[in-house]
């Protein structure tokens, strides 16, 4: 398995065409030419059939281990959220139990954006235990994020969210 090291809402992207059939430019997101001349037109993310898909990115720090995630350890450090509490130079500490806890911060930063997705919270804080073992696993946070989206209605998931003003 691979240990990814640098998750964070700036490493997680859409894909886009489906969504953005024109496309957008790499330097101004919300243009299609990187002029604000022209209507910036796209797609209702909740009508297309399937679901667009969200990627991982930067995968420069990343890490193989063909021993397994159980067995596996390593000292280290990370520079996007440092405050993790088992990260130390001298310790060893389990890294997948670092990239779940990197998970739940990143749900915390965006769930602190958009209020609307505040029925997440409870699974950001169960990946962000301070004790490691005591953590949700990635199987856990998937069977919580699974069971609050089958409570909510078709019309809900559908509905825009927006970003705290």
């Amino acid at each position: 398995p691979f240990r990814h090291s640098d998750i964070a809402p700036q490493n997680m992207v859409m894909e886009e065409l489906r969504l953005i059939p024109k496309g957008s430019h790499w330097c101004y997101p919300e243009s299609h030419s990187g002029l604000f001349l022209r209507f910036f037109s796209w797609k209702n993310r909740c009508s297309l059939h399937p679901a667009v898909h969200y990627y991982y990115i930067d995968f420069g720090i990343s890490k193989y281990f063909p021993g397994g995630k159980e067995s596996t350890r390593v000292a280290t450090t990370l520079r996007t959220f440092p405050m993790i509490p088992e990260l130390s130079m001298t310790v060893q500490c389990n890294p997948f139990f670092v990239d779940i806890f990197q998970i739940g911060l990143a749900m915390s930063r965006i769930i602190d954006d958009y209020p609307a997705l505040e029925d997440f919270r409870g699974i950001a804080a169960s990946m962000t235990v301070d004790d490691p073992h005591a953590r949700a696993t990635l199987e856990e946070a998937l069977k919580q994020l699974t069971c609050i989206r089958d409570q909510m209605s078709p019309s809900l998931r559908r509905k825009r969210i927006w970003e705290r003003g």
